[in-house]
């Protein structure tokens, strides 16, 4: 089992394309595939899972309970933007949901990719189940909200505001010793990530 925050046709960057090309070439080789995704908010009944068969792989669709959704965070304000990441940061309808999904499908084994949007208690549902768990690493998102470790102006943030270091801190406890597996595709981003957390 996958799980990422977009799947086409809502697919954004690297890491999406990464996940669903992983899911799709373990489908083509005969492995049964099931990927847990976001949707975007359209009505109560969007928080409910949809699943649907695509391209030979299993996809459960929900829209996590927040605020607002990622197609509108643009025109957010500082105030809601603070308050939406609070809620993602471990979102019980997140982990409320994926848990059943689990318990469903039983899979031997879950991948998870850029938690972000799909909240970081989908990390202790998947332990609570005892299911053996890879977590790819693709960016900088534990140690900062917007992934990129920049200011706004484009300089390289090494001094983290208060409000940083507790996320930082926070988002450690959660993913602390959980994953069975962790990777990265980029060295750099997994040196930097190790350093700061030992």
């Amino acid at each position: 089992m996958s799980i990422n925050i977009y799947l086409p046709p809502h697919t954004i960057g690297g890491a999406d394309i990464y996940a669903h090309t992983i899911s799709k070439e373990l489908s083509n080789k005969g492995h049964q595939v099931v990927v847990v995704t976001t949707q975007p908010y359209d009505g109560l009944s969007s928080l409910k899972p949809s699943c649907t068969m695509e391209d030979g792989i299993k996809v459960h669709r929900f829209y996590p309970l927040n605020i607002y959704s990622w197609t509108n965070s643009a025109e957010q304000s500082l105030l809601r933007k603070m308050i939406w990441s609070g809620l993602d940061i471990w979102n019980l309808h997140t982990y409320l949901t994926i848990k059943k999904i689990l318990k469903e499908e039983n899979p031997d084994v879950v991948h998870i990719h850029t938690p972000i949007w799909i909240s970081l208690s989908a990390f202790d549902a998947i332990k609570s189940l005892d299911i053996p768990f890879i977590f790819t690493v693709h960016e900088f998102l534990l140690l900062c909200r917007k992934a990129s470790l920049l200011h706004a102006n484009g300089e390289v943030c090494d001094d983290p505001r208060s409000i940083c270091k507790l996320y930082q801190k926070a988002s450690r406890r959660i993913i602390s010793n959980k994953p069975d597996v962790v990777l990265s595709p980029s060295n750099f981003v997994f040196e930097v990530l190790k350093k700061i957390s030992s």
